[in-house]
């Protein structure tokens, strides 16, 4: 057990050894099974799995490219069985699913292939247009913008040196088109404005 100053972890201490579970059956997730391997956003899909040992609770995820992509399930009753809602707006491509322990993600399996949203037109947003160039804290500005495919939400923000600064809006219906309040007190510069897609 380490006991740590919150001020600096170089205030610190370590008690002996602890043994903990010893000869319990340790805990394991096996045998993802996905009754489709085709899957469309917005449909409802069943995902089952194994357990051995202690596992109160999982987190059901999608991974592309073996990265995590968007969560499905946050931390359910592991029951052995879910059924998910495949979100709209992903990039169409081949996924697996994920279902990990909520008590350490060293306790987890991966699915095999899954093909989501396959021939779809792939999600994009393109051309943003604001009416003003300098904007002032407090003041009311439009944003526009374009998509193509499944885009049902987007979150605005104000990026400053191409790094995250402000929320403007968060998971707002994707109109292509948002009136925005411009926060008070930020930092004077020059900012650009970033719409994307909430899934």
């Amino acid at each position: 057990v380490r006991v740590e100053s919150t001020a600096t972890d170089a205030v610190h201490a370590l008690s002996g050894v602890v043994k903990v579970d010893i000869g319990a059956t340790p805990p394991a997730i096996t045998d993802i099974r996905l009754l489709q391997s085709i899957w469309h956003g917005g449909s409802s899909q069943r995902v089952t799995w194994e357990t051995q040992g202690d596992v109160p609770q999982v987190h059901i995820s999608l991974m592309l490219d073996d990265r995590y992509s968007q969560n499905l399930e946050i931390a359910i009753a592991n029951t052995g069985s879910c059924l998910v809602t495949v979100p709209r707006g992903m990039v169409p491509g081949s996924y697996r699913v994920r279902v990990e322990s909520t008590a350490t993600d060293a306790v987890h399996a991966l699915s095999g292939v899954v093909k989501v949203d396959i021939g779809a037109t792939p999600p994009a947003i393109t051309d943003i247009r604001l009416l003003q160039s300098i904007w002032h804290g407090g003041s009311s500005q439009r944003v526009t913008w374009e998509t193509q495919g499944d885009v049902p939400q987007v979150h605005i923000s104000l990026m400053l040196d191409d790094r995250y600064s402000q929320n403007l809006e968060i998971a707002i219906a994707n109109t292509g088109s948002c009136l925005v309040t411009v926060p008070r007190g930020m930092v004077p510069g020059s900012y650009r404005v970033r719409v994307e897609s909430t899934a």
